[in-house]
Protein backbone atom coordinates (compact mmCIF):
# COMPACT_ATOMS: atom_id res chain seq x y z
CA UNK A 1 0.00 0.00 0.00
CA UNK A 2 1.29 3.54 -0.82
CA UNK A 3 1.53 5.72 1.60
CA UNK A 4 0.07 9.57 0.52
CA UNK A 5 3.12 11.14 0.01
CA UNK A 6 4.50 8.14 -2.46
CA UNK A 7 1.10 8.45 -4.41
CA UNK A 8 1.87 11.48 -6.64
CA UNK A 9 5.20 10.43 -7.26
CA UNK A 10 3.99 6.74 -8.93
CA UNK A 11 1.14 9.02 -10.54
CA UNK A 12 4.02 11.51 -12.21
CA UNK A 13 5.91 8.46 -13.33
CA UNK A 14 3.03 6.66 -15.11
CA UNK A 15 2.02 9.86 -16.80
CA UNK A 16 5.70 10.75 -17.66
CA UNK A 17 5.80 7.11 -19.10
CA UNK A 18 2.68 6.97 -20.35
CA UNK A 19 3.64 10.14 -22.88
CA UNK A 20 6.95 9.19 -23.59
CA UNK A 21 5.24 5.78 -24.93
CA UNK A 22 3.06 7.62 -27.23
CA UNK A 23 5.46 10.56 -27.58
CA UNK A 24 8.03 8.17 -29.59
CA UNK A 25 5.26 5.90 -31.31
CA UNK A 26 4.35 2.58 -29.19
CA UNK A 27 6.69 -0.25 -29.11
CA UNK A 28 7.24 -0.75 -32.66
CA UNK A 29 10.06 -0.47 -34.92
CA UNK A 30 9.53 2.93 -36.79
CA UNK A 31 12.16 3.99 -38.98
CA UNK A 32 11.20 7.69 -38.59
CA UNK A 33 11.99 9.09 -35.22
CA UNK A 34 10.81 12.91 -35.11
CA UNK A 35 12.35 13.20 -31.55
CA UNK A 36 15.47 13.62 -33.26
CA UNK A 37 14.04 17.04 -34.96
CA UNK A 38 12.83 18.49 -31.45
CA UNK A 39 13.86 21.82 -30.45
CA UNK A 40 14.09 23.40 -27.23
CA UNK A 41 10.77 24.98 -26.43
CA UNK A 42 10.62 28.80 -25.94
CA UNK A 43 8.25 28.74 -22.75
CA UNK A 44 8.81 25.99 -19.92
CA UNK A 45 5.98 23.33 -19.56
CA UNK A 46 5.56 25.20 -15.73
CA UNK A 47 5.37 28.73 -17.52
CA UNK A 48 2.51 27.11 -19.49
CA UNK A 49 0.87 25.42 -17.19
CA UNK A 50 1.75 27.80 -13.90
CA UNK A 51 0.37 26.54 -9.98
CA UNK A 52 -2.46 28.75 -10.28
CA UNK A 53 -3.51 27.46 -13.16
CA UNK A 54 -4.25 24.06 -11.88
CA UNK A 55 -5.57 24.76 -8.53
CA UNK A 56 -8.42 26.87 -10.77
CA UNK A 57 -8.79 23.90 -12.72
CA UNK A 58 -8.87 21.76 -10.01
CA UNK A 59 -10.89 23.31 -7.58
CA UNK A 60 -8.00 23.22 -5.01
CA UNK A 61 -4.73 23.59 -3.30
CA UNK A 62 -2.23 21.75 -5.25
CA UNK A 63 1.69 20.93 -5.02
CA UNK A 64 4.75 20.52 -7.71
CA UNK A 65 5.23 16.92 -8.10
CA UNK A 66 7.68 16.62 -10.89
CA UNK A 67 9.84 13.30 -11.01
CA UNK A 68 13.36 14.15 -9.84
CA UNK A 69 15.42 14.71 -13.09
CA UNK A 70 12.76 16.03 -15.13
CA UNK A 71 13.03 18.15 -17.63
CA UNK A 72 11.32 22.05 -18.18
CA UNK A 73 8.87 19.90 -21.23
CA UNK A 74 7.16 18.78 -18.43
CA UNK A 75 5.27 20.23 -15.17
CA UNK A 76 3.32 17.98 -13.27
CA UNK A 77 0.74 19.01 -9.98
CA UNK A 78 -1.38 16.81 -7.18
CA UNK A 79 -3.61 17.83 -4.99
CA UNK A 80 -2.86 17.93 -1.41
CA UNK A 81 -5.00 15.27 -0.88
CA UNK A 82 -2.78 13.25 -3.53
CA UNK A 83 -6.36 12.24 -5.33
CA UNK A 84 -6.01 14.67 -8.02
CA UNK A 85 -3.18 15.22 -10.65
CA UNK A 86 -2.62 17.32 -14.42
CA UNK A 87 0.15 17.32 -16.23
CA UNK A 88 1.98 18.73 -18.88
CA UNK A 89 4.34 17.50 -21.81
CA UNK A 90 5.31 20.00 -24.08
CA UNK A 91 7.39 18.85 -27.18
CA UNK A 92 8.45 21.68 -30.28
CA UNK A 93 9.98 19.97 -33.35
CA UNK A 94 11.54 21.75 -36.33
CA UNK A 95 9.00 22.06 -38.26
CA UNK A 96 4.72 21.90 -38.01
CA UNK A 97 5.32 18.40 -40.35
CA UNK A 98 7.31 17.08 -38.11
CA UNK A 99 5.15 17.73 -35.15
CA UNK A 100 2.36 16.34 -37.17
CA UNK A 101 3.68 12.71 -37.86
CA UNK A 102 5.04 12.34 -34.02
CA UNK A 103 0.99 13.29 -33.44
CA UNK A 104 -0.15 11.18 -36.14
CA UNK A 105 2.34 8.13 -35.24
CA UNK A 106 0.84 8.86 -31.25
CA UNK A 107 -2.68 8.64 -32.51
CA UNK A 108 -2.15 5.74 -34.26
CA UNK A 109 -1.29 3.85 -31.52
CA UNK A 110 -3.17 5.37 -28.85
CA UNK A 111 -6.27 2.95 -28.68
CA UNK A 112 -3.79 0.12 -28.28
CA UNK A 113 -1.76 2.10 -25.17
CA UNK A 114 -5.00 3.39 -23.42
CA UNK A 115 -7.19 0.37 -23.80
CA UNK A 116 -10.17 2.79 -25.84
CA UNK A 117 -10.44 4.38 -28.88
CA UNK A 118 -9.20 7.33 -29.08
CA UNK A 119 -12.14 10.95 -29.43
CA UNK A 120 -11.02 13.69 -31.92
CA UNK A 121 -11.95 16.64 -30.91
CA UNK A 122 -12.36 19.70 -33.69
CA UNK A 123 -12.49 23.01 -31.31
CA UNK A 124 -8.78 22.86 -29.72
CA UNK A 125 -5.54 23.40 -31.55
CA UNK A 126 -4.76 22.37 -35.12
CA UNK A 127 -5.97 19.34 -34.24
CA UNK A 128 -6.57 16.80 -31.12
CA UNK A 129 -7.89 13.61 -29.63
CA UNK A 130 -8.73 12.51 -26.27
CA UNK A 131 -7.15 9.23 -24.93
CA UNK A 132 -9.67 8.38 -22.13
CA UNK A 133 -9.05 4.97 -20.16
CA UNK A 134 -6.17 3.86 -19.02
CA UNK A 135 -4.59 7.44 -20.27
CA UNK A 136 -6.91 10.07 -19.73
CA UNK A 137 -4.49 12.74 -22.22
CA UNK A 138 -5.29 15.44 -24.12
CA UNK A 139 -3.19 15.42 -27.12
CA UNK A 140 -2.75 19.25 -29.27
CA UNK A 141 -0.84 20.16 -32.19
CA UNK A 142 -0.71 23.70 -32.44
CA UNK A 143 1.90 24.82 -35.14
CA UNK A 144 4.98 22.80 -34.44
CA UNK A 145 4.13 22.22 -30.82
CA UNK A 146 2.45 18.91 -29.40
CA UNK A 147 1.00 19.24 -26.02
CA UNK A 148 -0.17 16.21 -23.95
CA UNK A 149 -2.26 17.09 -21.46
CA UNK A 150 -2.60 14.01 -18.71
CA UNK A 151 -5.28 15.05 -16.20
CA UNK A 152 -6.37 12.21 -13.11
CA UNK A 153 -9.77 14.10 -11.85
CA UNK A 154 -12.49 10.60 -11.81
CA UNK A 155 -14.12 9.57 -14.80
CA UNK A 156 -13.09 10.17 -18.36
CA UNK A 157 -15.65 12.90 -18.71
CA UNK A 158 -13.95 14.98 -16.03
CA UNK A 159 -10.74 14.13 -17.13
CA UNK A 160 -11.95 15.95 -20.76
CA UNK A 161 -13.16 18.38 -19.21
CA UNK A 162 -10.26 19.86 -16.82
CA UNK A 163 -8.35 18.65 -19.63
CA UNK A 164 -10.15 21.35 -22.10
CA UNK A 165 -10.21 23.87 -19.70
CA UNK A 166 -6.28 23.68 -19.17
CA UNK A 167 -5.90 23.81 -23.18
CA UNK A 168 -7.20 27.26 -23.12
CA UNK A 169 -5.19 27.96 -20.49
CA UNK A 170 -1.68 26.95 -21.97
CA UNK A 171 -2.85 27.74 -25.68
CA UNK A 172 -3.48 31.46 -24.51
CA UNK A 173 -0.16 31.33 -23.58
CA UNK A 174 1.61 30.25 -26.75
Amino acid sequence: MLTLKQRPLLITSIILLSGLILALGGCGNKKTTPAATELAPTKTACTLLPQSDAETVLKTTVTAANAPGSSNLTCTYTSTDGKQVVSLLERVSATSGVAGLAYNQSLGNAKTVAGVEPTILYDIGDRAYFAGGLLSQLHILQGSTWLIITTNTGTDDKNLAAAKQLAGLILAKL
